[in-house]
C-alpha cells in the first residue's frame, strides 16, 4: 500500500499548492500584476518536486538507529504467501497509472499532430498589416509552439476596424507571452499524473489565468471593455482549439468571468487585504511542504520519560537520528516468509541472511531502503528481495505516534529433519 499512501499524500500536497497558488493569483491580481505565473510555479514546482522528493526523504531518512530484531525462521516445508491482496492492490494502481497516462499521451500527441496538419492547411494571408492564418470557421486563436501564428475566422475580416484591432491584439498578445507553451506544460503535467485531481484544477486555472493576463493587457492598451465584451460574445459559439491553443472564445464558464473581470471597477487593494493573502499563500505553502517530507519523527514532548534528544547521527543510516522508541517494530505474524529456494533445499544447504530496511507508519517496508548487510549465499539474497514488501510489521512508536525505523532483520534458513534426510 505504499504507492497508494504517496498518491494520497501527493493529493493532499497538491491541494494546498492549489491553495497558495489560489491566494498568489489573488495577491498578484490586487497589485495590477500578472497572475498566471502564479498557477505556473504551482504547477511547475508539483512537477519537478514529486519525483525529486522521495529521494531527498530516502538523503534523510529520520529512524530510529538500526536495531537487529529475532530472527525469521524460513524452512524447507514453510509455504509462504507473497504480498496478498495489499501487492495485487499496487500492480492495479500502477497498471491503472501507466493505461491513463497512456491514453493522455495519445491524446496529446494526436492533438499536437492535428494542429500541426491544420497549420499546414491553412492560407497566409495578412490582416491590417498583421500576418494571419486563415481558418475560415475555426478562431481565433493562437497555435504554434516554437513560432505561434495568429488564426482567425473569415468573419474577422468582416468586422469593423475597432473589433478588428481588439481580436487582432488579443491574439498577438498571446504570442509575445508565449502562451501556449504554458498550456503544453499543464498537458504534460497531466499526462505524467493523470490521478492528480488537483493537479487538473491547477492547469485549468492556468488556461482561466493566461485569458484573463491577456485580457487585462489588451484592455490597458485600448481601453473600451464594451466593445471587447461583444467581441467575446461573438466568437463563444465558435469551434476553437482549445485543448492546445489559447482562444479569444473559450468556455461558458470562463467566459463570465473574463467579462466580469474586465467590467469590474479597480479597486485600491487595502494593506490588510493584500497582508492576509500574502499570508494566506505563504501558510498553504508551508503546509505543502510540511505534508510533502517523509514522516518524521519529531522530539518527542519533554513530559514523555522514555524519550531522549534527537541528534544521535548514525554513519550506517546518513540524517538518521536516535529516539528511545516506546515500542519498536515487530512483523506481524499473518504475513509470510521468503520462500526458500528450491535449489538450495534439493543441495541441502542452509543459510543466513541479515538484511537492513525501513518500516514506514503504515508496516510497510520501503524497499528502496533495503540494504543487505551479509548473505551466506546469492540465492538466499534473492529470495530475502522478492518476499520484502509483501513484509508487514506492527510499526514503532514514540510518544503514542507511529514513526519509521530502521531495523536489521535476520532471516535464517534451515531445513527440517525430513528434509535433511
Amino acid at each position: 500500500m505504499m504507492l497508494a499512501t504517496w498518491m494520497l499524500r501527493v493529493v493532499l500536497v497538491s491541494s494546498l499548492v492549489g491553495m497558495a497558488a489560489l491566494a498568489g493569483e489573488r495577491l498578484l491580481r490586487a497589485l495590477g500584476r500578472q497572475a498566471r505565473w502564479s498557477w505556473a510555479v504551482a504547477l511547475g514546482g508539483l512537477f519537478i518536486w514529486l519525483p525529486v522528493s522521495p529521494l531527498l526523504a530516502r538523503a534523510r531518512l529520520p529512524a530510529h538507529i538500526a536495531e537487529r530484531l529475532p530472527a525469521l525462521p524460513v524452512t524447507g516445508a514453510a509455504t509462504t504467501v507473497h504480498g496478498g491482496l495489499a501487492l495485487d492492490l499496487a500492480r492495479a494502481i500502477a497498471l491503472l497509472w501507466a493505461l491513463a497516462s497512456i491514453i493522455l499521451a495519445v491524446r496529446l500527441v494526436s492533438g499536437l499532430r492535428a494542429v500541426q496538419m491544420f497549420r499546414s492547411r491553412t492560407s497566409r494571408t495578412t490582416l491590417d498589416g498583421v500576418p494571419v492564418l486563415l481558418g475560415e470557421s475555426i478562431g481565433p486563436a493562437t497555435i504554434g509552439f516554437r513560432r505561434p501564428d495568429v488564426l482567425v475566422p473569415s468573419l474577422v475580416f468582416q468586422l469593423e476596424h475597432r473589433l478588428r484591432d481588439l481580436v487582432l491584439r488579443h491574439e498577438r498578445e498571446h504570442c509575445v507571452a508565449r502562451d501556449p507553451v504554458l498550456l503544453l506544460a499543464g498537458h504534460v503535467a497531466l499526462v505524467v499524473y493523470p490521478w492528480n485531481i488537483p493537479l487538473w484544477w491547477i492547469a485549468r486555472r492556468l488556461a482561466l489565468a493566461v485569458e484573463l493576463d491577456c485580457d487585462a493587457r489588451v484592455i490597458r492598451a485600448h481601453d473600451d471593455r464594451t466593445r471587447y465584451a461583444q467581441v467575446l460574445l461573438l466568437f463563444a459559439q465558435r469551434g476553437v482549439m482549445r485543448d492546445l491553443a489559447p482562444a479569444l472564445a473559450m468556455s461558458r464558464s470562463h467566459l463570465t468571468r473574463r467579462i466580469r473581470a474586465m467590467q469590474a471597477e479597480t479597486i485600491r487593494p487595502r494593506r490588510t487585504t493584500l497582508a492576509a493573502l500574502g499570508v494566506s499563500g505563504v501558510v498553504a505553502a508551508a503546509a505543502a511542504c510540511s505534508a510533502g517530507l517523509v514522516e518524521a519523527p519529531k522530539s518527542a514532548p519533554s513530559a514523555a520519560p522514555h524519550a531522549s534528544v534527537a541528534g544521535v547521527s548514525d554513519p550506517r543510516c546518513p540524517g538518521c537520528f536516535e529516539f528511545t522508541l516506546d515500542e519498536a517494530a515487530r512483523p506481524l505474524p499473518t504475513t509470510g516468509w521468503p520462500t526458500y529456494p528450491a535449489d538450495m533445499r534439493i543441495a541441502k544447504r542452509e543459510g543466513e541472511v541479515l538484511a537492513r530496511f525501513v518500516v514506514g507508519t503504515d508496516g510497510t517496508v520501503d524497499p528502496s531502503t533495503l540494504q543487505v548487510v551479509r548473505s551466506s549465499d546469492p540465492a538466499f539474497t534473492t529470495a530475502v528481495r522478492d518476499a520484502i514488501p509483501a513484509l508487514r510489521f506492527q510499526p514503532a512508536r514514540v510518544g503514542g505516534r507511529a514513526v519509521r525505523q530502521l531495523i536489521e532483520q535476520p532471516f535464517t534458513f534451515a531445513l527440517s529433519k525430513e528434509s535433511r534426510n
